[in-house]
């Protein structure tokens, strides 16, 4: 029956692309371990940036009926980094905030200019993360609820976020989001210069 057939093409099309993003995940951490990770420096327009990664995620809030909000400021300083990178980054993060948070809640994503850096935050409002577990969630294949039966989460993101914000001489960090859930911050210098 071709309905029968197009449910277990769309499952071995999932399948796909699931093992192709691991495959990706794995290349990336080979690279940075190898110390053969080349960044694409460039100036990158920061709230430009931002739009297109909340636009990247908007479907799969909406499909889990949280708001992804989006939070610019007026003008912000070109800043050198790799692009897609750093897209990468900030999309593990927000995809992360959005598959651990409850449903209707939201999911905010902004940037702010703070001592020759720039910070980007994604600050959820799910359970959070106990204190004894905060730097553990940077390690590979480290996961907070093993019972958690989501296959797309491999364990492997944010060790892949904290890799890419190493290479550009940044920092990440995980902190209590007030009246609970999590906040994640990124840290990256404007000009290397400065580093």
């Amino acid at each position: 029956d071709s309905d029968n057939v197009e449910k277990k093409q769309r499952v071995i099309l999932e399948e796909c692309k699931r093992m192709t993003g691991l495959i990706h995940s794995l290349l990336a951490l080979t690279a940075s371990d190898s110390g053969k990770q080349k960044l694409n420096i460039q100036e990158i327009n920061v709230d430009t940036m931002m739009i297109e990664v909340w636009e990247a995620f908007g479907e799969n809030a909406r499909k889990k009926n949280i708001h992804l909000e989006l939070g610019i400021d007026e003008h912000y300083p070109q800043l050198l980094c790799d692009g897609e990178r750093m897209r990468q980054t900030l999309g593990i993060l927000v995809d992360n905030a959005i598959c651990y948070s409850p449903v209707g809640s939201s999911v905010f994503l902004g940037a702010r200019v703070e001592r020759r850096k720039v910070i980007f935050s994604v600050i959820d409002h799910g359970r959070g993360i106990p204190d004894c577990e905060k730097e553990k969630v940077f390690e590979r294949f480290y996961s907070c609820d093993p019972s958690r039966t989501d296959k797309n989460h491999y364990g492997l993101g944010l060790s892949i976020a904290k890799e890419i914000a190493k290479a550009h001489h940044g920092t990440i960090y995980l902190t209590d989001t007030p009246n609970g859930g999590c906040t994640f911050e990124i840290g990256i210098p404007i000009d290397w210069s400065f580093v």
